[in-house]
């Protein structure tokens, strides 16, 4: 009996490299990788297209629950960026009449507009503005100085003319009662 290392008894193999893959296991791991591939690309794309849509096509809408009279509703310095036919807006309640000040300009022309909760709404579904309690006209500077009654209210800066723009505060847009 001989025990070197060529002998059968020993329990050590020579080495003979990688083995070679069945031609039925590669196939169907390369098409799981593909389809995991392109579930993972479907997934990116739905994550961009929803972002996409809330920050590009949703209305942008900024709560400001319970204002009370004299205080700050957008300071100035404030700019928001308002895409074409959208708009951007902060929401403020009156328990008595009040005014609305303060100054905003825009590198376009843009309507600052003081609509109810249902009217910002109906704005919202159908992208007209059917009815409000004030609107600015359609300017690139203005200085707001608007009476509002008693109420929940959106100050709403609405791209009416379908062309991206900003709009910059100028002067603090408070809320006042007499």
């Amino acid at each position: 009996m001989s025990s070197g290392p060529g002998s059968e008894g020993s329990g050590v193999r020579a080495w003979s490299g990688p083995q070679a893959a069945s031609s039925g296991s590669s196939g169907g791991s390369a098409s799981r990788r593909s389809t995991l591939y392109m579930a993972l690309v479907a997934v990116g794309l739905v994550v961009i297209v929803v972002i996409f849509v809330t920050l590009f096509v949703l209305p942008r809408h900024h709560t400001n629950p319970s204002t009370p009279a004299g205080t700050l509703l957008v300071p100035a310095g404030h700019a928001y960026d308002v895409f074409g036919g959208q708009s951007a807006s902060d929401s403020f309640t009156l328990t008595a009449a009040g005014t609305l000040h303060g100054a905003f300009e825009s590198s376009y022309p843009i309507t600052a507009f003081v609509l109810t909760d249902a009217q910002y709404h109906v704005y919202g579904h159908s992208g007209n503005v059917t009815s409000y309690q004030w609107a600015s006209g359609s300017v690139t500077s203005y200085t707001i100085d608007a009476s509002i009654p008693a109420g929940s209210w959106n100050l709403a800066f609405i791209d009416l003319n379908v062309q991206s723009t900003s709009v910059l505060v100028t002067t603090d847009i408070v809320v006042t009662t007499p």
